[in-house]
């Protein structure tokens, strides 16, 4: 997929990145480039967007 826009560079905080439509945001956001800064409810679900969306760390 290639995204629409270029984020690199950005740094992007997504609330609710744990499921839902706070992963999709979280994945778009990634594919565009975007630096990722995650959040979610559940403490035993933090990790997950970290083993699923592919993002460099930074």
């Amino acid at each position: 997929m290639k995204p629409n826009f270029d984020l690199k560079g950005k740094i992007a905080l997504v609330t609710g990145a744990t499921h839902g439509l706070g992963m999709a945001m979280a994945k778009a956001l990634a594919l565009s480039g975007a630096k990722l800064v995650v959040n979610g409810h559940t403490p035993s679900k933090r990790k997950l967007p970290l083993k699923i969306i592919p993002m460099p760390a930074f």
